[in-house]
């Protein structure tokens, strides 16, 4: 029996995008086709059981004889005498058959074609989604595809803004989830991990833990939940559970083929010779700056224009024409045989120039986007006018943040806000670490939380008192701590300390009388 179209579900990519829709399909473990449009491109992923078994495109790039050209599995000699290689399915088979690949090689090769696809619609903004439980792919067609890594791969590369807008209540719940094979964690995201081993926890939980702001908050926890170390509760789901129940009760017919897509303009035999860059990587148009040049700018870009390397102020032609041929030079594609460090880094770099493109390249998108980032620009317009470097410096940046974040926290320190006071004070302290206020202040903020805060609030104003040993009100806020922790010796030794630096502070004096006589 064949099940009813109604159980296909879909949607619009700019609500749903495309890395939580895996994710989706990953933890629902669905069978079926996911179909994206976006203008020309179309794409079908097909999962078996939650995980990525294939991926078709029309796009000439990711064509098996265009992948096999640019990896040098064989060269066009093989193609001029196999008229249908603009046939995914008939090229492979006569490169089996004709000993020009192993089965293994082919494997390899179509596993790196798969991932390509999926690493091109992760990005999209823009465009309409179809999910089909109805399609299945034939058993020879089934390959195994990391889909867990590259999504986690692409949300470290996402600008903080990114998963800020995707996680839209500090409310929901986020619970450990079974760790991924072969995924390595940084420290800082082990630490945030290891948050969640006792319980399952909110974002507004997790703001009084830790010392990230807010958009690395988010940006860390996206990343996990897209990556499969964290389970999600309390979000807008795509697949909801009616769907899903309709789609497992569902006696499905399995389909012998994969859908065919729409034929992409492929060049013949002969015209390949002179093709683009996809099928001669020799032929690219090359780009005023070298790879290294290209990721630092990556790396340290304040902006999206930035990133491609155009002025706020250029038309949109020239944002196309800058990210053309950026991304024919550098896609990564053409950088296979580098380090997997070296690799990793182009690819965030390729996802973050997607990412700015597909920004820009649109007239509301772009206003919403300079909208966001008005003050900056106004500040680079200030100091272009005053014949300085546009750029901010790293350090001027930081120490701005730290004091925004350190104003907000002491005005809710003073409204005994004590726990968004903590969350503000945080973000100070991780901005300007070697700055003894706020360290001070945050310590004194997390000492109003409770007992389980203790030893923290104690560490804060210990470090607060290292970086600045002469200020009597550090000092005297941590001799305040001591003695509320009910530790008077504690507090005496910290006086004494403290009069041997600074000898004759006379409120320090008077406070150390009264301990001494209280005994």
């Amino acid at each position: 029996m064949t099940a009813s179209p109604s159980l296909d579900v879909k949607g619009r990519i700019a609500e749903f995008p495309i890395a939580e829709l895996l994710v989706e399909i990953f933890q629902n473990r669905l069978s079926g086709s996911l179909r994206v449009t976006h203008l020309s491109k179309k794409v079908i992923v097909y999962a078996k059981d939650g995980a990525i078994a294939h991926a078709v495109s029309n796009q000439k790039e990711h064509r098996l004889f265009s992948i096999g050209l640019e990896r040098k599995a064989f060269d066009r000699s093989v193609l001029a005498k196999f008229p249908a290689f603009s046939n995914d399915l008939e090229l492979a088979s006569h490169l089996t058959g004709t000993g020009v690949l192993n089965k293994e090689q082919l494997a390899s090769l179509t596993v790196e074609q798969i991932e390509a696809i999926l690493i091109s619609i992760m990005p999209l903004k823009t465009g309409e989604w179809i999910f089909s439980p109805h399609a299945r792919l034939r058993a020879d067609l089934d390959f195994k595809i990391n889909a867990q890594k590259l999504l986690f791969d692409y949300a470290r590369c996402l600008p903080g803004d990114a998963a800020y807008g995707r996680v839209r209540s500090v409310d929901e719940e986020f619970a450990l989830n079974t760790s991924p094979e072969g995924l390595v964690l940084q420290p800082q995201e082990k630490d945030l991990l290891s948050r969640f081993e006792q319980r399952p926890l909110a974002i507004a939980q997790l703001r009084t833990m830790c010392t990230l702001s807010d958009k690395e908050l988010f940006a860390a926890v996206y990343s996990l939940w897209l990556g499969g170390f964290l389970s999600r509760k309390g979000w807008s789901a795509a697949f909801r559970e009616t769907n899903l129940n309709a789609m497992r009760s569902a006696n499905l017919k399995m389909v012998n083929r994969a859908a065919e897509l729409p034929k992409a303009a492929v060049p013949g035999p002969e015209e390949l010779v002179n093709s683009s860059a996809a099928a001669d990587p020799n032929k690219v148009e090359r780009a005023e700056i070298s790879l290294k040049e290209y990721l630092t700018r990556s790396e340290t870009a304040e902006t999206f224009y930035d990133l491609l390397g155009v002025d706020e102020r250029v038309p949109v032609a020239e944002i196309k024409a800058s990210y053309l041929v950026l991304a024919k030079a550098f896609h990564p594609d053409r950088f296979h045989r580098e380090t997997p460090e070296q690799f990793r880094r182009i690819q965030s770099a390729f996802t973050k120039l997607a990412h700015a493109y597909e920004t820009l390249r649109s007239e509301d998108s772009r206003k919403s986007y300079d909208f966001k980032m008005r003050k900056e620009l106004e500040l680079r317009e200030k100091r272009r006018k005053e014949g300085r470097p546009e750029a901010s410096q790293p350090e001027d940046a930081q120490a701005e943040l730290g004091l925004r974040s350190f104003e907000e926290g002491l005005g809710l320190f003073q409204q005994e806000d004590y726990a968004e006071a903590a969350t503000q004070l945080a973000r100070a302290v991780h901005y300007s670490s070697g700055n003894a206020l706020y360290h001070a202040y945050f310590g004194a903020a997390m000492s109003y939380l409770g007992d389980s805060y203790r030893h923290r609030a104690e560490s804060e104003l210990s470090t607060a008192v290292k970086l600045d040993p002469k200020n009597a009100k550090i000092r005297l806020m941590l001799v305040d701590f001591l003695i509320d922790m009910d530790l008077p010796r504690r507090a005496e030794g910290e006086l004494k300390r403290f009069l041997e630096v600074s000898p004759g502070n006379r409120e320090a004096m008077a406070l150390l009388d009264r301990l001494s006589r209280a005994e």
